[in-house]
């Protein structure tokens, strides 16, 4: 019988605004505005490749849960599910692994290893107001036989930092738990400490990656004595909210036919939360279909400069899916398949799981800040329009990081 490969990605993402002290936060002062990090023309171009791939994967993920149960909130993180499936494609056999690369848009691996060592070695140091972490780890079932090659074990430690271990699942499989889940615990500040329950003794290896991310507000957007209550006319249900209101931000907005397009700043204004808020008219089926690369793309180059007053909910999301049953709905073969692993000597012949958590908590507290300059987005007018916004109904976030657009994590917010 074949063994199984379990390839689990566990994406952790705390985006709590924070006006405490410890020793995990944020630093809570501004400085001048962060040095944007340098991508290469190819790494550049790579970006741009995986930037369809962020909007296509959050909204597939909506419908996937849509036909289970219509309406769900959901939180992912593209950022995540490209970094694991790119680190086992290194592993995958040459017939392999042009399916996975497919998926995410990419045509050269060797290009997309480049990009995601640029990003696990820049991205923790880019905003002293924000933290975040990426990991990597895999864990080998010593009990099945199969050896590392070298050269995997140098890509995957040399570029994503893959930290390695060899146990066997079979003699003690309550200590391989506990092994595990104390690595995602330490890896995500506690947050996730008892993700697995248990592990099939037949899985060859587990793969895992954890992103954690938390920061602030920037420039004091939100005030608590603000927050007011009101209702959010969800999918399912009307319920009442914490609805917290913003001060006047002077910043950018672009609208078309379906959505509103606005993005709030965190930290130091080197990440922030973009916004698509589906018009009055428009349905959450509507909405699905027209969220598409090329609609983002020709809303960001769009802004135009505007006095934005926006009121958003406080909301708690968290989001368990098993990715191989999306891939079945959409008729994605290039993952539920057999594949041949040459990570391993001898060669391995198995299948993969693949599942990804995530949780997310947004509110408003945060430090006090005095505006800076943001590079973000493309102004065509200096014309400040006044937009007054509440999102009482359904919303889609990208949590970005501005000068590599890449996408930390997305959902939709749906019932409250």
């Amino acid at each position: 019988m074949k063994k199984k490969f379990l390839l689990l990605f566990l994406s952790t993402l705390l985006v709590t605004m924070i006006s405490g002290c410890s020793s995990d936060d944020p630093e809570n002062t501004l400085t001048e505005p962060p040095t944007p990090i340098s991508l290469t023309e190819t790494e550049r171009a790579t970006m741009n490749q995986l930037k369809d791939f962020d909007i296509t994967f959050t909204a597939d993920v909506c419908k996937f849960l849509d036909v289970s149960s219509e309406g769900t909130n959901m939180v992912c993180s593209p950022l995540g599910a490209e970094m694991l499936f790119s680190l086992i494609s290194n592993g995958m056999s040459p017939a392999d692994r042009p399916g996975i690369l497919a998926y995410l848009g990419v045509d050269n691996q060797e290009n997309l290893n480049a990009l995601n060592r640029t990003l696990i070695n820049k991205l923790p140091s880019r905003d002293k107001n924000t933290k975040i972490r990426i990991n990597n780890s895999l864990w080998v079932n010593s009990d099945f036989g199969g050896i590392l090659t070298p050269e995997f074990q140098t890509t995957v430690t040399d570029i994503y930092a893959c930290e390695i271990s060899n146990l066997s699942f079979g003699s003690d499989p309550a200590e391989t738990v506990r092994q595990i889940n104390n690595w995602i615990a330490a890896k995500t500040n506690g947050i996730e400490n008892s993700y697995f329950i248990r592990i099939n003794t037949e899985v060859f290896a587990v793969a895992l990656n954890t992103l954690y991310f938390k920061a602030i507000w920037s420039k004091n957007i939100f005030k608590k004595e603000n927050t007011h209550k009101a209702i959010f006319h969800g999918l399912h249900h009307e319920a009442e909210v914490d609805m917290m209101k913003s001060r006047v931000i002077d910043d950018q907005y672009a609208e078309d036919e379906f959505f509103h397009y606005f993005t709030l700043d965190l930290g130091n204004q080197a990440f922030g939360m973009t916004i698509l808020y589906p018009k009055d008219n428009v349905s959450m089926d509507q909405a699905l279909e027209a969220l598409t690369p090329e609609r983002v793309k020709n809303l960001k180059e769009n802004l135009n400069t505007a006095f934005l007053h926006i009121e958003m909910p406080r909301f708690a999301l968290e989001t368990s899916l098993d990715l191989n049953n999306l891939f079945s709905t959409f008729n994605i073969d290039s993952f539920n398949k057999s594949f041949t692993f040459s990570m391993f000597t001898p060669n391995r012949e198995g299948t993969i799981t693949f599942s990804q958590g995530a949780s997310l908590t947004i509110n408003e507290e945060g430090a006090e800040a005095s505006a800076t300059t943001s590079g973000a987005g493309a102004l065509i007018a200096d014309i400040h329009q006044d937009i007054n916004l509440t999102l009482d109904h359904p919303f889609f976030f990208f949590i970005r990081e501005y000068s590599t657009g890449t996408t930390v994590l997305s959902g939709r917010v749906a019932n409250l």
